[in-house]
């Protein structure tokens, strides 16, 4: 009886757990450099630059502002042309075809885009690898899926990771994420990782 009653009590945890587990509840994204997103800087404010190599394609230009208006962070974005300089905040962004990356699929298929995610070096400075890329296949899909994609490629190259907010850019599916962050998002830039 008391082994019956204890599975039961077990049963009931269980079940309760996937209750709160499946509730709506706070959804949020997390940082996840290993460095807590500390750049290397001399004024209070971190500097990060977007050089957009993608032309009109993307919509860089405009995911860029959304992510300028976290307070702790100052969100550059240049399109790349002869006098472009990339330093060491700075994060390239690039389209490339499905016969340059093994995550391209042609007729955008495989993923949209991706961050390459190369850690920061001793000195907190983003090695000349650490790129967003998109897929040049998906040129052609909704602005909205671009936007969305975009939005999300650029906060991943800011620190962030995946939101579990549909109303997040964050949000794992980009191409069905909104094309926007949420106040969580520019929460976890300015409380936790430029912070510093």
């Amino acid at each position: 009886m008391g082994r019956r009653a204890s599975c039961a009590r077990l049963m009931a945890c269980f079940a309760v757990t996937l209750f709160i587990l499946a509730l709506p509840g706070a959804a949020h994204a997390t940082h996840r450099l290993p460095n807590n997103g500390h750049w290397d800087r001399t004024s209070s404010v971190a500097h990060v630059k977007f050089l957009d190599y993608t032309g009109p394609a993307w919509p860089v230009g405009s995911a860029h502002a959304d992510w300028d208006l976290a307070y702790n962070i100052d969100v550059d974005w240049e399109t790349q042309d002869a006098n472009s300089t990339c330093g060491p905040d700075c994060v390239r962004v690039r389209t490339r075809a499905a016969s340059e990356d093994q995550l391209f699929g042609p007729n955008c298929t495989g993923a949209y885009g991706y961050w390459t995610n190369f850690a920061p070096d001793a000195q907190n400075h983003w090695r000349p690898g650490n790129e967003v890329r998109f897929n040049s296949s998906c040129n052609g899909e909704p602005y909205n899926d671009r936007r969305a994609v975009a939005c999300q490629e650029l906060g991943h190259g800011l620190g962030l990771d995946h939101s579990t907010s549909t109303d997040s850019c964050m949000y794992r599916f980009g191409n069905v994420a909104a094309t926007t962050p949420r106040e969580h998002d520019y929460n976890m830039l300015n409380l936790f990782i430029y912070d510093h």
